[in-house]
């Protein structure tokens, strides 16, 4: 009786990311927004120490440059708090990116 080997898996790299590293800003693109924004919140104009999602991750926001916002840590609560706060900053980038501000090349593809 003849054996029969199972055929290997071919080792392919993914094409595209995980939605997980999409969604992450790079350590680049951090100090790049965080050098154009002088440090400097863009909500009160403190210290600007965290990048937030205008559009939120779990609304398919990417971790893209057109999708980032420096701020400080009470502003950042704040956002997260008061959803009519977050739909102004979304409301915002969309007038100022256009509507798919939030996504990356594979979402436009």
């Amino acid at each position: 009786m003849k054996m029969i080997r199972p055929v290997p898996k071919p080792k392919r790299r993914r094409l595209k990311p995980t939605r997980r590293r999409r969604n992450e800003f790079s350590r680049e693109l951090r100090l790049e927004i965080f050098l154009e924004n002088d440090g400097i919140c863009q909500q009160c104009g403190g210290i600007g120490t965290e990048i937030h999602h205008v559009m939120p991750r779990a609304r398919g926001g990417r971790g893209v440059k057109t999708n980032a916002l420096l701020v400080c840590a009470p502003c950042h609560r704040q956002i997260h708090d008061n959803n009519d706060l977050l739909n102004d900053w979304i409301r915002h980038y969309k007038s100022f990116y256009g509507d798919d501000f939030y996504k990356d090349r594979w979402d436009l593809e």
